[in-house]
């Protein structure tokens, strides 16, 4: 039988964030048994603390951050130039310098500029308020996801996480993709677990329609919630909830089309030969014709955690990212021995994307993949909780340090030193990242 969530949000996760199936029958073990497993709860405060903690420094550094007030970058002028003064609805006109948005975000965002006016701070507050509320809402879908052990260390990732911070104070749609992702990803585990009433399907209809609207890489988490609430539906014999999920599907799938074709019309022949020729190299080859090209696609996976998922280390780029691959297929595994289904959820993400990106029709790299970060950096944390439970606390806690040093460091560097200083990179990025180290086009 799937456990359910325990109080912690966490499928049957205490405190200390063990599962039933890891928590020992205390009568008749040894003392040195209890004292072992003392070692794995967290020192003093308990992991929600420690969450709370993460948030309040997450929220700090991207105050800094917007305060700071840094020389609008190109691409922000360019999409201000598309919003600023023009009507909220104007979906007919292509859009100029190169850009692409979601319909519903240039509607906001025409809205936005109209109330608070076109400066930075004004512009800058919608992606601001987007990516604080993305702190919050990362240890809310962790809570639903990982062991209570996970959840301060995937808060801790994304509150310390320099691409994270810097566009969460960028006048871009990435900061409200990553927030509309963690909110699919909350709708699609309240599907999994709760009654289907009329009403609950209703309302998640509206709001997956809302989603991919508002985002475009959305489509691959309302997908992966559809098939999942789906599969989960023929395994248990629910067809009332078959019904149910694949008319949801059904639903935003059609949201999804609109979007695409109000999109597609706002792009400029000139453009869309320019993006395509722009993110060529990021359209992954497969499936894989050679061992060349099979590397290509771990080093260009891999390179998620580092662009934009900010991880870095004392140990070099290839080394971290070997390491945090790793973490990542422990935890997934941990995951899915707790609930395949919930660990699908979050990984079928991934998948949709490398497929609409072997299909040439969506790139993955860097910023445009801001929605798989829950994807990536849930499963990491949990292979470093996995960590704890097996060899101690103390290996936990240096994994984490040593996985944080580095973009913590470089967060405050930019904060409290020199402030940051955005250069042209040859695939728009903010800094190199693995892809550059490894010498890749």
């Amino acid at each position: 039988m799937v456990p359910t969530p325990g109080p912690e949000g966490s499928a049957s996760a205490g405190r200390s964030g063990e599962t039933e199936a890891e928590a020992p029958r205390t009568a008749g073990r040894s003392p040195g048994v209890g004292l072992l497993r003392a070692e794995l709860r967290w020192p003093t405060i308990g992991p929600s603390t420690w969450a709370a903690v993460a948030i309040a420094v997450g929220v700090a550094f991207r105050v800094a951050e917007y305060v700071a007030d840094r020389t609008m970058w190109m691409d922000e002028e360019a999409l201000l130039a598309n919003v600023s003064g023009r009507p909220i609805f104007e979906f007919g006109e292509p859009m100029t310098n190169s850009q692409m948005a979601p319909p519903g975000f240039l509607a906001i965002a025409r809205a936005w500029v109209r109330v608070l006016g076109d400066s930075s701070y004004a512009i800058r507050l919608l992606p601001l308020c987007c990516g604080i509320a993305a702190l919050f809402a990362i240890r809310g879908v962790a809570g639903r996801f990982t062991s209570a052990l996970a959840v301060p260390i995937a808060t801790a990732f994304c509150a310390a996480s320099d691409d994270l911070i810097y566009y969460a104070t960028e006048f871009k749609q990435y900061s409200s993709d990553l927030l509309i992702g963690l909110g699919c990803l909350w709708l699609g585990s309240g599907l999994m677990s709760g009654g289907w009433t009329r009403r609950r399907v209703v309302v998640s209809g509206a709001l997956g329609v809302a989603a991919a609207w508002l985002s475009h890489p959305s489509v691959f988490v309302l997908g992966a919630v559809a098939g999942v609430v789906g599969l989960d539906a023929v395994v248990g014999r629910d067809w009332r909830r078959l019904a149910g999920a694949m008319g949801l599907g059904l639903t935003w799938a059609v949201a999804f089309w609109g979007c695409f074709v109000v999109s597609d019309a706002m792009i400029s022949p000139g453009d869309r030969e320019f993006l395509w020729t722009w993110w060529n190299f990021a359209f992954l080859p497969l499936p894989p014709g050679s061992i060349g090209e099979a590397v290509q696609v771990f080093w260009q996976f891999a390179n998620v955690f580092s662009n934009p998922g900010g991880i870095g280390s004392p140990m070099g780029p290839r080394v971290t990212a070997i390491l945090c691959v790793g973490l990542f297929l422990v935890g997934s595994a941990s995951l899915a021995a707790r609930d395949w289904r919930r660990a699908l959820l979050l990984l079928l993400p991934i998948a949709l994307t490398m497929a609409a990106s072997a299909l040439g029709r969506y790139p993955f790299h860097g910023r445009l993949l801001l929605v798989l970060i829950p994807s990536v950096l849930l499963p990491m944390s949990e292979g470093i909780a996995v960590s704890g439970r097996r060899c101690g606390r103390l290996v936990m806690v240096a994994l984490v340090a040593l996985l944080l040093v580095s973009p913590t460091t470089l967060a405050l560097e930019h904060i409290l030193v020199k402030g940051r200083l955005r250069v042209f990179d040859s695939h728009g990025d903010q800094r190199n990242d693995l892809l550059d180290a490894l010498g890749g086009p």
